[in-house]
């Protein structure tokens, strides 16, 4: 009788596999993590949110959706200078330290309606991607 002959797989094929497994976990992570809704969000509002869009990167005629991305949440705001900062707190998803971040000019959407009642800025990555400012009357 033969002995059986078991197949061993080298410590950098175990390496990969695992590496593909870790890969995948945090991609799922990742995917579910990004651009959550806030708690209670009102379902009349979802339109006007999921219209919000601005220029990838300035020149490249790209756009992006900003809530596809972005969490995008009613802040505080204000002016300094010839810029306008936001709050970006608790209200964002991973947020635990309140902070004022500076919004770039590019990330400034000059609409002319906003019903939130407040000032909006859509967060990613460390940066405000988007900021609406409120309605003015």
């Amino acid at each position: 009788m033969r002995p059986r002959q078991t197949r061993r797989r080298s410590v950098h094929g175990r390496l990969a596999e695992y590496s593909w497994i870790g890969c995948a976990a945090v991609l799922c992570f990742a995917i579910a993590a990004v651009a959550a809704p806030p708690p209670n969000p009102d379902p009349q509002l979802a339109p006007w949110f999921k219209e919000l869009s601005r220029a990838w990167r300035p020149g490249s005629g790209a756009t992006v959706k900003c809530c596809d991305i972005a969490d995008c949440r009613v802040t505080d705001y204000r002016e300094i200078a010839d810029h306008y900062e936001v709050l970006i707190d608790e209200r964002f998803p991973g947020v635990l330290v309140p902070s004022w971040h500076r919004v770039a000019p590019e990330a400034v959407l000059n609409h002319k309606d906003n019903p939130t009642g407040g000032a909006v800025a859509c967060w990613h990555q460390g940066e405000v991607l988007c900021f609406v400012r409120p309605e003015e009357a």
